[in-house]
This record gives C-alpha cells, structure tokens and sequence, in this order.
C-alpha cells in the first residue's frame, strides 16, 4: 500500500516525509539512469511475455504486486510461479546492501481511450513493503528502479516527476524510454503525468522497489503475491 495524494494537488503542501524511515545511504545519488539496458527485441519479447502473463497483465488498478526477500527459496518460488524472467532482470539489477523487494508492474492506458483505467501514478512515496520501525515509521526502499518496456511513440506526457525535497520548486523531470533503466533515491516524492498518443496502445514498464529491512522483521517479507 503506497501513501498518495491526488495528482490535481501538485503544488499542495506534499505528505510530510517525517512520517518515513529513510534508508539509503547518505551519498546514494538522486537519479541514475542507463539507456539501452535492454534492446528493442528483448523489450518486445519482454512485453508480450507481462501482456500474456496472468499476474503482471493486469493495469495498475488492477495489477498483482510481488514481494519477496533474498533467500533462495524465494528464487524457487519465481520459478514456480512462471516469472523467471522477471527474476532474471532483478539480478542484474539488485542494489547491493539490500535484502527485501517489491516488483510489479505499471501499465498505464493511453488517455485518449477514454476507457476509465488508470492512465497516470498520482504523487506518492515508495512503501509498498508495509513494514515499519520501532518509532511507527513507514521503511522507504533504498532506491526503486523503473525499467521502461514499452513506450507509444509520438506520445504526450507519461514523464517520471520526483522532487527530491517534497517541493515543487526542487522538481526533476524525466521523459520514459524504451529500453531504459532508471533509478532513484528511496525517499524521493514521486508521480508519472497522464500519456496520450494517436492510437490505442499501453506503456509498459517495470518497477522494483529496494530495501533494507531490519533482521527482527524480515520475516515479514517471504515470498507472496497479493493484488494491489
């Protein structure tokens, strides 16, 4: 479950970030990206494989979220479940120091559908994990990685906005594109705008949210799937 607040309420005052428990790294950067991490034939493989997949096909309303730790059954469990591949990108991926996840997928519709989906990711912080320390604070990820699938072309909107302070006015803006790997800090205030093209068609992307769970409640996150 993330913490939100209505995507029409941006220059509002955001969630104030003392209700969180930061945990990257002081020198961790803001935003790293990576173009080309994957190519175009295996982002086209990859999006056929989430749309025909029955956990990751849904749309954000409606998607299936994973969370699991780094013991090896959780491996077996990706296995079981089909979704290897999926667990393939984590490895290349995985933050060094962490040792709990959350991955699902976001598939957002084309606005112009009109089909009522979602079609935008309102303004929220990362703590989809549930989990929270011994002050009643809710444990940010050290970092969530987006990798970008599948991208309409000739598009509008769509762009990642993370505000590094919960300000407006220390606002970063990034435009999606395929192939892409994308990441940023834990503690960063984020959204993505509505996308609109010419035809009808979804942006697919990927997202893993990492962290560093302390040792008494990693037992909270062994292997599950749930519905968002």
């Amino acid at each position: 479950m993330k913490t939100w607040i209505d995507y029409k309420s941006l220059n509002k005052t955001p969630i104030t970030i003392e209700r969180f428990k930061k945990t990257h790294p002081y020198n961790f950067p803001h935003v790293s990206i990576e173009d080309n991490f994957l190519s175009p034939n295996e982002c086209e493989k990859l999006k056929k494989y989430i749309l025909n997949h029955e956990l990751l096909k849904h749309d954000w309303d409606y998607s299936y979220v994973i969370r699991f730790n780094i013991s090896e059954n959780s491996k077996k469990m990706f296995l079981y479940h089909n979704l290897g591949t999926i667990y393939k990108i984590f490895e290349n991926i995985k933050q060094p120091g962490t040792n709990a996840y959350i991955v699902n997928t976001a598939i957002l519709d084309n606005s112009n559908n009109k089909t009522g989906k979602h079609n935008d990711i309102k303004f929220h912080y990362d703590d989809t994990i549930e989990i929270k320390d011994f002050m009643d604070r809710n444990i940010l990820p050290i970092c969530t990685t987006v990798i970008y699938i599948s991208i309409p072309e000739n598009y509008k909107g769509g762009r990642l906005i993370l505000r590094p302070s919960g300000n407006k006015n220390d606002e970063k803006i990034y435009k999606p594109k395929q192939g892409r790997k994308l990441t940023f800090r834990g503690d960063m205030y984020h959204c993505v705008e509505p996308f609109f093209c010419d035809y009808t068609t979804k942006r697919i992307s990927l997202v893993f949210e990492q962290y560093k769970i302390p040792d008494e409640f990693i037992h909270k996150t062994h292997f599950s799937i749930r519905k968002r």
